[in-house]
């Protein structure tokens, strides 16, 4: 695998838990989809192929230059259809950036949740109001909710 965050490289697509440390990554490399079995240490993927800083696989990394389709946390969160935005791995709520009630844009920094010794952004997935966000300093677990958009339509 060419990973490294070389352009071309690696591109975690979903990282899941399987048991306690080891985890199912799946990733884009030279357009083919592969799932693998790999350990975190620290903010280190550990694959058969090798080592990877784990930043240097996020899409934004990868691709630079390049817009990506999705979210810049989508390995990261998750969003339901009832506007809820779940972690996909354990995480640290760092700072929440709204309150409930509050009226946020698309792609409006929501919260700062910290996972593998990263501290990461959330994004308002659409224009809508806070109904839910987790308190700063608190715990949410794989499938928790960090925070839920009642979103609007926009016309």
């Amino acid at each position: 695998m060419g990973g490294h965050g070389r352009p071309g490289g690696a591109r975690l697509l979903e990282l899941r838990e399987t048991a306690p440390g080891l985890y199912e990554a799946r990733l884009e490399v030279g357009g083919r989809i592969v799932t693998i079995q790999a350990r975190l240490v620290g903010d280190v993927l550990e694959t058969p192929y090798g080592s990877y800083h784990l930043a240097s696989l996020r899409p934004g990394a990868v691709h630079r230059g390049q817009r990506t389709r999705g979210r810049r946390e989508d390995w990261l969160v998750s969003v339901d259809e009832s506007g809820a935005i779940r972690a996909r791995l354990p995480v640290k709520v760092v700072e929440a950036r709204a309150r409930v009630g509050d009226r946020v844009t698309e792609g409006q920094v929501i919260a700062l949740l910290e996972t593998m010794k990263m501290v990461n952004e959330v994004h308002a997935p659409c224009h809508g109001v806070v109904e839910e966000i987790a308190e700063a300093g608190r715990g949410v677990d794989r499938g928790g909710v960090v925070a839920r958009i009642k979103c609007e339509e926009r016309g």
